[in-house]
């Protein structure tokens, strides 16, 4: 995750459109919380949460593998119960605020600087120290500390393991 002033940012991903509308205005009114509706599951990497109804998840289910720590599915008899009346629905969605704006919060910590995200790019697209230092126009000491930072942070030791986790989470195409 990379740092955006550690504001949790929830995704709703539905085939019901009313229901997503619902969702939103629910959570920006009683919750205060930036909750957007997404259609490309690409767009979920910078959010903090994804609400989403079973048949999104049925039909782009291999697309959002990359995402399952995020998910909380939403409908009749799902984790979250969009059956309930509206107060109990509100009281749902405050829970799931909480949890989402703690786990930002940890995430928040373990975030990526913007620096340590040029490094990362850098180091995926195959530079050596050195000519990430020149690229950045830093020194190579710098360099090593950003890796240093970078792997304890991701929990990462290898170049090919940064590298991997640089394209799937969308820092080099």
């Amino acid at each position: 995750m990379i740092k955006d002033g550690c504001t949790p940012r929830i995704a709703i991903l539905s085939v019901d459109t009313a229901s997503a509308v619902g969702l939103r205005q629910l959570l920006r009114q009683y919750h205060d919380v930036k909750a957007e509706i997404v259609e490309n599951v690409q767009d979920l990497v910078s959010y903090s949460s994804v609400l989403i109804d079973s048949e999104s998840l049925v039909a782009q289910v291999d697309s959002l593998c990359s995402f399952r720590d995020k998910l909380t599915l939403f409908g009749r008899g799902k984790p979250l119960d969009t059956t309930l009346n509206e107060s109990e629905l509100i009281d749902a969605l405050g829970a799931l605020v909480e949890r989402v704006q703690q786990r930002a919060e940890e995430d928040c910590s373990q975030a990526l600087s913007q620096r340590e995200v040029e490094v990362l790019r850098c180091v995926a697209q195959g530079y050596t120290n050195k000519e990430t230092a020149d690229h950045l126009n830093i020194s190579i000491n710098t360099v090593l500390t950003h890796r240093r930072n970078i792997q304890a942070k991701l929990g990462i030791r290898s170049t090919s393991a940064l590298s991997v986790y640089a394209a799937i989470n969308g820092l080099i195409t």
